[in-house]
């Protein structure tokens, strides 16, 4: 029943896909080899720590790519999740604009009342 909202691919596989991430890092041959190994004692604990944060970061990262090739700003703003794509260098005069009309609106309803 929650609902987040990320941009960019990594935030994306660490908040939305955590399960999926895990999963795919499980069924790694990767570590399922590791884990054999540890259960045999032909590796330490650390060893396998080392192996599976290796692999799922790499896991993770392949999930924000996916992410990522699906989802951009332009998509989000054609989706209505976002109201405008706004250039570094128009940034200023957007806000002032933005800014001017609320206190227009703001003083025709105050003035009326």
């Amino acid at each position: 029943g929650s609902y987040a909202s990320v941009i960019g691919g990594a935030p994306a596989a660490a908040v939305i896909f955590p399960k999926l991430v895990l999963k795919e890092t499980y069924a790694d041959p990767r570590i399922t080899e590791a884990q054999k190994d540890l259960n045999k004692g032909k590796i330490l604990q650390k060893e396998f720590n080392t192996i599976f944060s290796k692999v799922n970061n790499e896991k993770q990262a392949e999930w924000g790519q996916k992410f990522d090739n699906i989802h951009s700003v332009k998509r989000a703003k054609s989706m209505g999740s976002i109201d405008d794509i706004i250039s570094a260098d128009q940034l200023r005069p957007y806000i002032i604009e933005v800014l001017e009309s609320g206190m227009t609106r703001y003083e025709k309803e105050v003035g009326t009342k």
